[in-house]
């Protein structure tokens, strides 16, 4: 069974200062981080409506939820994010670069145009997300990636082999992917005819 996001402790609202190197048992609500976010750990933390407006950067976040925020448009760089939830949040056009994400949850959550590059995923389930024209490149799935009822219409994969992943309840339509990285990719009936074209076969 994965381990998710799982609060166990009474958290103190809205008391932080970016000067720490480790911020913990924290609950920021309607908060704006307009500064960047530079080698902070985060552990046991809430974020409930909050606004992201700058570069994370050498950062972690463990065991956190993110819930109805706003993170677009930012870049999140050399992080990791372990045992998190981010749900109904945007992260329309957020920048994910050199990052690891593991035992962590997408759900409901708005992902369009997003970039990803460089970074690794372990048992990580996208739930109900919209994905669409998204970019996966260079990008590792190690073991139980699901795409449950997601948009990842005209999405790009570049060096990512997609082998035990599941999007067969999503849609795929032109998304752009190099033949050798479907190898594996769990998929259904109609999205097996879609992706012939891959393939370079026609059919009369």
């Amino acid at each position: 069974m994965k381990k998710r996001y799982e609060k166990d402790k009474a958290l103190l609202d809205n008391a932080f200062n970016l000067d720490d190197d480790i911020i913990v048992n924290r609950k920021f609500i309607d908060i704006e981080f307009n500064d960047d976010i530079i080698g902070i750990s985060f552990d046991n933390c809430e974020f409930i409506n909050c606004t992201f407006k700058s570069t994370v950067k050498g950062s972690t976040f463990f065991n956190c939820l993110f819930d109805k925020c706003e993170m677009s448009n930012i870049l999140i760089v050399e992080s990791g994010i372990h045992m998190c939830l981010f749900k109904n949040s945007h992260n329309v056009g957020t920048r994910y670069i050199d990052c690891k994400i593991r035992n962590s949850e997408f759900n409901n959550s708005h992902m369009k145009f997003s970039i990803i590059s460089s970074v690794t995923f372990d048992s990580v389930d996208f739930i109900e997300c919209n994905i669409e024209q998204g970019s996966f490149s260079d990008t590792k799935f190690i073991k139980e990636i699901i795409f449950d009822n997601c948009n990842l219409i005209d999405s790009e994969v570049y060096d990512t082999h997609l082998k035990g992943v599941d999007v067969s309840n999503s849609k795929i339509e032109g998304i752009s992917v190099n033949p050798n990285d479907i190898k594996g990719l769990i998929v259904n009936e109609a999205q097996a005819i879609d992706l012939i074209y891959l393939l370079g076969i026609v059919i009369k």
